[in-house]
């Protein structure tokens, strides 16, 4: 039944091994991401609450900072472990680390009962940081591991399967926050995520056992030697891959520039919303309706078939869509600066990203390496996302200089990025379909 289903809604698989293969991904993606939603609210919540609300702009510069050494222990990880297997040991790590949390936030001194904020509260600082890293190096290795295990035929086939399941988590997460919300505080919380973390690698487990060894081979190009030469094992070769190739930064610059534009229009939109309400639980309640509905949009075009619309327009073309959209909601917002404009040009957006761009992303690491695929690749998403915001963040501190001017100048900024986007964006879907067409190895 499920793999009738998968062929109306996304096309003809070429077996219903395939099929249930990502109807498997999807739904491990699907529980990932809701465990995420689940606790990403709370990071605000509790550093607020026990760090004070006037460091949480320093937050995201903190753990940016902590992603380093985070960083240094994966590509460790990576040249020890399968790829399954590295699910094993960071979900262990997590599931601990999140018990602990609970544990210390529990304390009657250093946890939620003492309710007097300090910047010298470390346990705020890294339950932050915490979170911000599940949703970076866990993404990050699922989609490695899904592009690792797939062949680019396939991924235009299944991609779009897996994206509509992590939007299925990304509703359910942040819905069941919500409706606890009046009956739990954080505590209970962390622990039903640290439960779900530990979840994640029994599922990649019972992926292994049951999926056919051949529907787990991925791209083989037919040249021996990669374009790149690996340098010796150390924590800046996938730094150094990316400077070393342009089709990895072209890459960097699609992924960067959605998240500093991205994060000029969240920011925008929250600070409307800001001044709309002055109560914190009402504010709290309308960004938890906002991850709803930015999460919803993008299941609601997954399953009316936007995968079918992205295999229609080929990669290029589904590239070019996003940052199309977003130069018009920029527009929009420059024309309109209001709570009500902000929240559907930052929902759209989000949504669709969700829907096609991130699908029609990861296929772009397909024909690349191991190392490209694990290591470059979590440089990217987790470190270089992390830094984009941060610099879409900082853009709003030309807000109390430029005043009224603000929203006009973010914009010109904004559509100066997205015209290099576009120009990155055809670079690599250029290269891209030349490296199949040769069936080789990219870098």
């Amino acid at each position: 039944m499920l793999h009738n289903l998968a062929q109306k809604l996304w096309g003809n698989f070429k077996s219903k091994d395939e099929c249930l293969k990502f109807i498997r991904l999807a739904f491990i993606f699907a529980f990932t991401i809701g465990v995420y939603w689940l606790i990403n609210p709370l990071k605000d919540t509790v550093f607020i609450q026990i760090v004070g609300k006037q460091w949480l702009a320093y937050a995201k510069v903190f753990s940016l900072c902590l992603l380093f050494p985070l960083l240094m222990i994966y590509s460790k990880l990576v040249d020890m472990f399968a790829q399954h297997r590295m699910f094993y040991v960071l979900c262990s790590v997590y599931t601990v680390s999140a018990f602990l949390f609970a544990y210390f936030l529990n304390d009657p001194f250093m946890g939620l009962s003492n309710t007097v904020p300090d910047a010298g509260r470390l346990i705020g600082w890294f339950f932050y940081a915490f979170v911000e890293s599940f949703g970076s190096l866990i993404v990050a290795l699922f989609w490695s591991f899904a592009s690792d295990t797939s062949t680019p035929e396939s991924a235009k086939r299944g991609f779009s399967v897996i994206a509509m399941g992590a939007q299925f988590g990304g509703v359910l997460g942040p819905l069941l926050g919500y409706s606890v919300t009046g009956y739990f505080g954080p505590i209970p919380i962390i622990i039903m995520g640290a439960l779900g973390m530990s979840i994640i690698g029994c599922l990649i487990y019972y992926f292994m056992k049951v999926t056919p060894q051949a529907e787990l081979v991925g791209f083989h190009s037919k040249e021996k030697t990669a374009v790149y030469k690996k340098p010796a094992p150390s924590f800046f070769e996938g730094l150094q891959l990316i400077a070393s190739q342009s089709y990895l930064l072209g890459i960097v610059a699609i992924v960067s520039l959605y998240e500093v534009v991205g994060t000029v229009l969240e920011l925008h939109m929250k600070i409307f919303a800001a001044d709309a309400f002055s109560d914190m639980h009402a504010m709290q309640g309308f960004f938890f309706k906002y991850a709803i509905f930015a999460n919803g949009v993008a299941l609601t075009s997954l399953l009316l078939g936007a995968g079918s619309i992205g295999r229609n327009l080929g990669l290029s073309k589904t590239l070019l869509l996003l940052p199309f959209l977003m130069g018009l909601g920029v527009f929009g917002i420059w024309m309109m600066p209001e709570l009500s404009i902000a929240l559907v040009v930052i929902v759209v957006v989000k949504g669709l990203n969700y829907a096609l761009n991130q699908p029609a992303k990861e296929q772009l690491y397909i024909p690349t390496s191991r190392e490209t695929k694990y290591k470059a690749k979590a440089w990217i998403d987790s470190f270089g996302s992390r830094l984009s915001k941060s610099i879409g963040s900082s853009v709003h501190m030309l807000r109390p200089m430029l005043q009224s001017f603000f929203v006009m100048a973010s914009s010109i900024i904004c559509l100066g990025l997205i015209g290099v986007w576009i120009i990155s964006a055809l670079f690599v879907a250029d290269m891209h379909k030349k490296a199949i067409e040769e069936d080789r190895q990219i870098c």
